[in-house]
């Protein structure tokens, strides 16, 4: 946390006094002050309404810089996870609230055990929702959406969603082709590429992912895949998404097709053995245990 940022005590009703550091926001939703730098770590953060000390939103978060740019996102494009909360935002804008961090948690302490680490961020989650009894929270038990009933215009966009819509494009009756709808579902599940083409439409750069595409050009994945997925371009730049060839064939000892599975798992799941070692095999191109060769190819190439 920058030694610049604001902090002073919370208390709410006389209920408890909690530590918080505070920090304004621009009408953007973006940290007011350029020096104050966010730690990139697990957190409890709280959004207070200026106007209203008692109107605050409490959530918890893996990455308290990437939850942020999320709200930001989801408020820009017309979503409902958070609704009174956003609604608040869409009413009064961004620069009558506040951010602050209730808590970072140090969850590399956790032996990267993922459901403890999640336990863990949601039991502290759960601690300030309990004490704070926060007003722009629907739901008040931590990770969870039990005793919470969907309006019919959010079931329908919900729905929407699963189909292949984007809520901007759900609201506006616009339709996703078939092709990027199941490119979009294809790349959810085996990954994709990112080409970037100049205004002469020649490629000058490709990267492996859209986080890495979008750190190369100090953009935030969010923004990266709307200009992927609207075909619009950023500072002269066409950013393209490309499937990645994910799918390996499994050829014998006399190098004959024994097989073609749709990813490695499946692959290392036929050869028993498991995905990590079978890609090693993929790069080396060596024989693995006097049985197979693995190509990304339909051909083995010596």
């Amino acid at each position: 946390m920058n030694k610049n940022m604001s902090n002073n005590n919370f208390n709410l009703n006389n209920t408890c006094l909690i530590h918080v550091y505070w920090i304004t926001l621009n009408q953007s939703g973006l940290i007011e002050d350029s020096a104050v730098r966010l730690n990139n770590e697990a957190a409890i953060y709280i959004y207070q309404f200026i106007e209203d000390n008692s109107k605050i939103y409490i959530g918890s978060t893996y990455n308290i810089n990437n939850r942020i740019k999320q709200h930001r996102y989801s408020v820009n494009n017309g979503a409902r996870t958070c609704p009174k909360f956003y609604n608040y935002i869409e009413k009064y804008g961004w620069d009558k609230f506040k951010l602050g961090i209730l808590e970072y948690i140090n969850i590399y302490e956790l032996n990267k055990d993922k459901y403890e680490i999640k336990r863990v961020i949601l039991g502290r989650e759960q601690y300030y929702l309990d004490i704070l009894n926060p007003s722009l929270n629907i739901n008040k038990t931590a990770g969870s959406t039990l005793g919470y009933k969907h309006t019919e215009e959010m079931r329908k966009t919900m729905g929407l969603q699963r189909k292949g819509k984007s809520i901007n494009w759900a609201r506006r009756n616009y339709m996703i082709s078939d092709t990027t709808k199941n490119n979009l579902s294809l790349g959810a599940r085996n990954g994709i590429t990112v080409k970037v083409f100049d205004k002469h439409n020649v490629v000058i750069n490709i990267f492996p992912t859209i986080t890495s595409a979008a750190r190369h050009y100090d953009l935030d994945h969010w923004t990266l895949s709307k200009y992927i997925k609207n075909g619009s371009s950023f500072k002269n730049l066409r950013f393209i998404a490309e499937l990645k060839n994910v799918k390996v064939w499994v050829f014998d000892k006399e190098r004959r097709i024994v097989g073609v599975f749709s990813n490695a798992q499946k692959a290392a799941k036929f050869c028993n053995t498991n995905h990590t070692a079978l890609r090693r095999y993929l790069k080396s191109e060596k024989l693995w245990k006097d049985k197979y060769y693995f190509s990304r190819e339909a051909r083995l190439i010596s």
